[in-house]
C-alpha cells in the first residue's frame, strides 16, 4: 500500500472527489461545503474544551487554530472488506472502473499532528476515526472517500458513524451501515443490506438486494425503492417515524409478529420475523409503531396506517 501525502499547493487537485472521469462526478460534497461543515464541528468541540479550562481558557484561545490533515492512499493489496468507523463524518464509498482501490481522507480538528492511516490486514481495509482523547475536549470532523474497483467478486462494506452521512453507490457484497444521528443513502446493489439509524434518515433509492434487506430506525424518515426481483427477506421497522417503500410485484409472504410494538426495531430482523416463511416465497415485514407506513407494489399502493402487517 502506498501513501501520497498532499502538498498544500495541490489541495484543490487532490481533495476527496477530485478523481478522473465519472468518479469525480459522484462527489456531491464540494471543497467549500466540506470545509464549512468540518471547521465548525471542530471549533465547537474546542470551545467546549476552553470552558473546561477555566481561567486558562483565554490564554489557550490565543493559540487555538483549526488544522487539516489529508491522507491520499492507493491500496495495492487484495481487499475483500472495507471498514470505516467515523466520528462526525461524511463517508462515501463508490465502485468505479479504476485499476486500484483509493482512499482520500480529510481530518479537521485541533493539534492534529497526524491522522489514522488506512491499514490492510487479511483482506480487510480499516479506516479509523481520530482518537477521542487526542486532545482533551477537542472537536474533530472527517471526510472519507473510498473508490473501489469493479470486481467479479464485490467487496463487503461495514460503515458506521455517530453523526454525519454515510453515502454508498455501486455494487457490493454484504453491506452494513449504522449511524446514531445521521443520514444513510445508498443506490446500487448488494447481496445483503443492513441500514440502521437511531435518529436520522435512511434513503435507499434504487437498490437491488438478493438476500436479506434490513432497515431499522428509532426516529426518522425511511424511504426504500427496490429494483429488480424481490429479495429473499425484507424487514423495515421504525418506532416513531414514517416509512415509504416501493417494492417489486411478487407473491409476498407477510408474517404476523405479536408484541412487535413493544420490541426494539433492530430486534425485528429479517431473519427473525421471516423465520417461518416458506422457501418458495419472498418474505416482507414493515412496521411503524407510531407513524405511517405506505407500501407501493409496482403501481399499487397500500397504506395500512400504523404498522403494515397483512397476509
Amino acid at each position: 500500500m502506498s501513501t501520497h501525502p498532499e502538498h498544500p499547493s495541490s489541495r484543490d487537485a487532490t481533495s476527496p472527489g477530485a478523481v478522473p472521469g465519472d468518479v469525480a462526478a459522484r462527489d456531491v460534497v464540494s471543497e467549500n461545503e466540506r470545509t464549512a461543515w468540518l471547521v465548525p464541528t471542530a471549533v465547537l468541540g474546542g470551545l467546549g474544551a476552553l470552558l473546561l479550562l477555566g481561567a486558562g481558557g483565554a490564554t489557550a484561545a490565543a493559540s487555538l487554530s483549526v488544522q487539516e490533515h489529508r491522507v491520499d492512499t492507493t491500496v495495492t493489496e487484495s481487499v475483500d472488506t472495507v471498514v470505516v468507523d467515523g466520528r462526525s463524518a461524511v463517508i462515501e464509498v463508490v465502485t468505479a472502473d479504476v485499476p486500484q482501490l483509493r482512499v482520500e481522507s480529510v481530518y479537521a480538528g485541533f493539534h492534529l499532528e497526524s491522522a489514522p492511516e488506512p491499514r490492510v490486514e487479511d483482506g480487510r481495509l480499516s479506516i479509523d476515526s481520530l482518537p477521542s482523547g487526542s486532545w482533551p475536549g477537542a472537536g474533530s470532523g472527517m471526510h472519507v472517500r473510498v473508490t473501489v474497483p469493479v470486481e467479479d467478486e464485490p467487496v463487503d462494506l461495514r460503515l458506521s458513524g455517530d453523526a454525519g452521512a454515510l453515502d454508498v453507490e455501486g455494487d457490493f457484497g454484504d453491506v452494513r451501515l449504522d449511524t446514531e444521528a445521521g443520514v444513510i443513502e445508498m443506490s446500487g446493489s448488494a447481496r445483503t443490506l443492513w441500514a440502521a439509524s437511531e435518529v436520522g434518515a435512511v434513503d435507499l433509492d434504487g437498490v437491488r438486494v438478493r438476500e436479506d434487506l434490513d432497515v431499522h430506525t428509532e426516529v426518522g424518515a425511511t424511504e426504500v425503492r427496490l429494483l429488480g426481483e424481490a429479495p429473499r427477506r425484507v424487514s423495515v421497522t421504525t418506532r416513531a417515524g414514517a416509512v415509504e417503500a416501493s417494492l417489486p410485484e411478487s407473491d409476498w409472504w407477510v408474517p404476523v409478529v405479536p408484541g412487535a410494538d413493544e420490541r426494539e426495531p433492530q430486534d425485528l430482523t429479517a431473519a427473525t420475523v421471516c423465520a417461518a416463511a416458506p422457501g418458495d416465497r419472498p418474505c416482507l415485514y414493515v412496521s411503524s409503531a407510531v407513524g405511517a407506513a405506505e407500501i407501493t407494489y409496482g403501481d399499487r399502493s397500500s397504506t395500512p396506517g400504523s404498522g403494515a402487517r397483512e397476509r
